[in-house]
């Protein structure tokens, strides 16, 4: 996946990201959508059967909690390196990942942090 393609979905919904893990593989953080009031898809076959429909060819990681007790680890370790409440409020909760790992919470100019992170 190009870095612009990333950075144009990244830039307007958390959602929309789609990076490669480790193995090469793209991976869909849209699947972390549900957790929100109700608002979103709750079931692993409806998130897939949704990116198929968009014509998203990648890995899609199954649902699961972004909040609360039984939240992922990756979602636990966004809030201890970043300090960051936990979103009430799917368009809250935005981090970035640098090419080393560090991660930021984004500032309310998250294309300019997305750039400034491309260009370490």
């Amino acid at each position: 996946m190009s870095g612009a393609s990333a950075f144009s979905s990244c830039a307007t919904s958390f959602y929309g990201l789609k990076e490669p893990d480790a193995s090469g593989n793209l991976v869909d953080f849209k699947t972390f959508e549900g957790k929100f009031g109700g608002q979103e898809f709750n079931d692993g076959e409806k998130v897939l059967d949704f990116a198929k429909g968009k014509g998203f060819v990648g890995t899609v990681m199954s649902v699961g909690d972004v909040v609360g007790p039984d939240a992922r680890e990756s979602w636990k370790l966004f809030y201890e390196k970043t300090g960051a409440a936990e979103p009430t409020w799917n368009f809250k909760g935005k981090w970035l990942v640098s090419k080393t790992g560090e991660i930021m919470e984004a500032g309310s100019d998250v294309e300019g942090d997305i750039e400034k992170l491309l260009m370490e």
